[in-house]
Order: structure tokens, then C-alpha cells, then sequence
């Protein structure tokens, strides 16, 4: 598996949010079919870039249930002497 195919397995697990074991596979592939140094290190970056939007991903309903669960009011629909 070359580069180009790691990153786009990379993709292809945090499209279909894979376990965070399975983003392992496309480094260690590389390793084994003797990729270059440099192409190694470019597809371990690329596998803790795709964890951390995966983690992103993961906290987005959360951080949409706290907003949901307190509202902040509209711009302009507090007036000075709503403020106790």
C-alpha cells in the first residue's frame, strides 16, 4: 500500500468511524511494504489528524445537547431594563 492509499484508507475509517485500533493498519502496512521514512512519518500524521477529527466529531451532539439544553438569548431581545 503506498501513501496515497494509506491516507485514503485513513479516510475511509473515519468515514465509517471505525475503532480507534483499525486507524493503526494503514501505517503499519506501509511499514511492512518498506515505504520510505518520510512516508511513514507523513501517514502517522495523517492517522492522529484523522483521530482528532473523529474526536471532533464525537463531541459535536454533545456540545449541541448543552447548548440545546441552555438557550442564549438573541441579540438585541434583553433590554437595559430587563437586567436585574
Amino acid at each position: 500500500m503506498g501513501m496515497a492509499a494509506g491516507v485514503c484508507h485513513l479516510l475511509e475509517l473515519l468515514a465509517r468511524d471505525a475503532p480507534t485500533v483499525e486507524f493503526e493498519l494503514p501505517v503499519a502496512d506501509a511499514r511492512t511494504a518498506g515505504l520510505p521514512a518520510s512516508d511513514i512519518e507523513a501517514l502517522e500524521r495523517a492517522k492522529r489528524v484523522a483521530l482528532g477529527v473523529r474526536d471532533q466529531l464525537g463531541r459535536a451532539p454533545r456540545r449541541e445537547a448543552e447548548l440545546a439544553a441552555h438557550p442564549q438569548p438573541t441579540p438585541g431581545s434583553e433590554r437595559c431594563g430587563d437586567v436585574p
